[in-house]
């Protein structure tokens, strides 16, 4: 059995080092699967129309005035949990205050026990002032 001396190992380490570092500097600005393979949808096969009609009508939502009941509950849940948070760390808003203006029973996973009130700015939210 023959074994390597310490110059051996060294040099062999630092040769692998090398190689390693130009596959690393050679595979760096290869483009890979750039149109190699088309994936194909069945979406792609409508014409315009059908197209257009698979998406439903553009919605806007202005989060930045007071939502009543019937406005709250018309919101998808993810902008019911955003306008809580906003109602609550933006806007000073209590979970008495909170609640009272949106009527939401439930708290979608907001913690509105955390709020703490700040009048003045609630006040000016609810006049609709600082938009």
């Amino acid at each position: 059995m023959d074994f390597w001396t310490a110059a051996e190992t060294l040099q062999v380490y630092r040769e692998e080092q090398q190689e390693r570092q130009v596959l690393a500097r050679s595979s760096r600005g290869r483009y890979t699967g750039a149109g190699a393979v088309t994936v194909r949808l069945p979406s792609d096969a409508l014409e315009g129309r059908e197209l257009a009609g698979l998406n439903g009508p553009a919605r806007s939502y202005d989060l930045g005035r007071p939502l009543g009941g019937a406005e709250f509950e018309a919101l998808p849940d993810d902008l019911k949990r955003l306008y809580l948070r906003l109602l609550r760390d933006r806007h000073g808003g209590t979970e008495r205050q909170i609640r009272r203006l949106t009527g939401a029973r439930e708290s979608y996973g907001v913690c509105l026990s955390a709020a703490r009130g700040d009048r003045a700015k609630w006040r000016r939210f609810l006049r609709g002032e600082g938009r």
